[in-house]
């Protein structure tokens, strides 16, 4: 498939921040992290990367949101819970727009392209390998 990279000018579709979706969501994580507990399987989140410019232009986390804030939020709950979960891994190849993903790496504003694809599937091998 073509890569054209990430926009100066990132499409938004922005959605409100459902707080009341987000928890119960979390409470679903929780239920399949304990689950995959006890089959002595780790879960493994991954954060990929959009273009950086929702952060630094658009004063957005990403494409549909969520607000900074809201994202920030959302972040600390999921370092938390990996905290606590020994099972529970997060991989984090946005950081907030400051990665090393550059917009070659992507097919558009929020999904990257082959390289960036071959690029983040490195990262995610070398993480499996270090928590088998």
């Amino acid at each position: 498939s073509h890569s054209t990279g990430y926009s100066e000018n990132p499409e938004v579709n922005f959605s409100k921040y459902n707080k009341t979706s987000a928890e119960y969501n979390i409470q679903k994580l929780l239920e399949i992290i304990d689950v995959a507990r006890t089959y002595g399987v780790n879960v493994v989140g991954i954060v990929f990367p959009q273009n950086p410019l929702y952060i630094s232009k658009e004063n957005i986390w990403g494409r549909y949101g969520p607000s900074l804030s809201d994202a920030k939020m959302l972040l600390n709950t999921l370092d938390s819970i990996a905290k606590v979960k020994d099972n529970f891994y997060i991989l984090d190849e946005y950081k907030n727009g400051k990665n090393d993903y550059e917009s070659e790496d992507f097919a558009n504003d929020d999904h990257l392209g082959l390289s960036g694809a071959k690029k983040l599937t490195v990262r995610l091998d070398s993480l499996l390998l270090k928590i088998q």
